[in-house]
């Protein structure tokens, strides 16, 4: 049972402290829930896609560090030299840290289950689930260390590898140039399905139409065969302006649904029925759970042609048109310079109740965890900290190095910003012990912490694991 002192989910979305911890959150509050029950099918206003996590709520990740060399990271031009130059523990730490920022979970587990939910009376062992990426060009693919840390969870879960799926219905996941190298435990755990199936021959109603749907969601009796549908895009604009000049989340389904007689491409309606169908949200709980938008790699136009930026970003939420919307402002336009078509944006969020406002961005600092007698150290501007966790019922020590009799102040936070423990070396120590507990004298929970060292003229934090 957690004490008084551990964080509620709707204390970190309510706090406002976090951007001071390194938690950056643009936009209005987002602590209203909405009255309007769970659907079981097809969406409707008002409509939760979990109902321990905000649609709004879109948690991002830059990290440099998830680049092996940053040199190498700005010629990969090749889908195999991207893979070959990503940091793997580094994207999935930092998944790790956005998936408890996603959920207000305080530990990697808890964070992880949050988010992906299985149906009710099903044997985790009994659960399907299936990545859609997008391989419409193989220079800019969803790459496999993301793709591969979800699948990890999945089967952490009780997920069996083999009811794991990884496809694209248009243009086709497998081949030497897409995923199938890297399958069989090359980065796609062993017994994943890299799928090599096309459209389905089964139809099913998306909007006011009838259109077919890959086999990998629905089978020839048109029953839904997927509980948990994650998916994986990558950012990259497309000609076509008409669906608001991007091709992320919502136009990712263009490699699930297809018509017949040609002409794929949907219109602007077409994209949102298609994304508001049963086959993608239908189900209890919503099949469709978490939209993440690779942004290591960013492609200003599209949907062909090489790479054009390396943004070193990853982000994600459960809602794909907060993702998308979200992406769009903070990635494409405010780094990359791309331009888009409002007009588009403003009828799709409009089309779901909302407003472009109540979506919310947030920076999640890297996640660099830290285990029982592990050091971690960062050099940073001329400072060096070095952060040693502990078991909470044992002392967490913070050593570093400042400048000549400089008064510092340590502050601990938990990891929606809250202060929950200030210590100060006022006798111009060199060294602060905290041991464990907050301002009230209660030992932690075991979790993920935040401890941030601020002097005149610097400031400096480090996240810190509690065993």
């Amino acid at each position: 049972m957690e004490n008084n002192d551990s964080v509620s989910r709707r204390s970190f979305m309510k706090s406002v402290g976090a951007g001071a911890a390194g938690l950056t959150i643009a936009g209005s509050g987002i602590d209203s829930v909405f009255a309007a029950p769970l659907a079981n099918t097809a969406w409707s206003n008002g409509m939760k896609i979990n109902d321990e996590i905000d649609n709004r709520k879109v948690v991002c990740c830059t990290d440099p560090e998830m680049f092996t060399n940053a040199a190498q990271a700005n010629v990969a031009n090749t889908f195999q030299k991207q893979n070959a130059a990503v940091n793997t523990s580094r994207v999935e730490d930092n998944l790790d840290g956005m998936a408890m920022a996603l959920s207000g979970k305080n530990n990697v587990p808890d964070a992880w289950a949050a988010i992906f939910r299985k149906p009710s009376g099903k044997e985790w062992s009994a659960v399907k689930a299936a990545l859609k990426v997008n391989c419409i060009e193989v220079l800019n693919m969803h790459r496999v260390a993301i793709a591969g840390k979800i699948c990890k969870e999945l089967i952490k879960l009780g997920v069996t590898p083999a009811n794991i799926t990884i496809y694209d219905a248009c243009h086709i996941a497998s081949g030497n140039d897409k995923y199938t190298p890297y399958a069989n435990g090359n980065g796609i755990p062993q017994g994943v399905v890299v799928s090599s199936a096309s459209r389905g021959s089964t139809q099913v109603t998306v909007g006011s139409k009838t259109l077919g749907c890959t086999s990998v969601l629905v089978d020839q009796s048109g029953q839904f065969v997927t509980d948990i549908l994650v998916n994986c895009s990558v950012n990259k604009g497309h000609g076509q302006t008409d669906k608001g000049g991007y091709t992320l989340s919502m136009k990712n389904h263009t490699g699930t649904f297809f018509k017949s007689g040609g002409g794929n491409c949907p219109t602007l309606q077409e994209m949102i029925d298609e994304s508001k169908s049963d086959a993608i949200i239908g189900g209890t709980p919503p099949r469709q759970q978490l939209c993440v938008v690779d942004s290591l790699w960013a492609t200003k136009g599209g949907p062909f042609g090489a790479v054009s930026h390396c943004p070193g970003s990853i982000a994600m939420g459960v809602f794909g048109p907060a993702v998308d919307v979200m992406v769009v402002r903070n990635i494409r336009e405010k780094i990359m310079g791309a331009t888009h078509n409002n007009s588009a944006i403003q009828t799709i969020v409009s089309s779901y109740g909302y407003s472009e406002g109540d979506f919310q961005w947030i920076e999640v600092p890297p996640y660099i965890p830290t285990s029982l007698g592990r050091q971690t150290g960062k050099q940073q501007t001329g400072e060096f900290i070095v952060v040693t966790a502990y078991k909470a019922s044992a002392p967490v020590e913070t050593r570093f190095s400042i400048p000549q009799d400089a008064v510092v102040r340590a502050e601990i936070l938990a990891i929606n910003g809250k202060v929950i423990r200030t210590l100060s070396n006022t006798a111009h120590a060199n060294r602060l012990v905290w041991d464990g507990r907050s301002s009230s004298g209660k030992h932690v929970n075991p979790g993920i912490y935040l401890i941030r060292i601020t002097g005149v003229g610097f400031t400096r934090s480090q996240q810190v694991k509690l065993m």
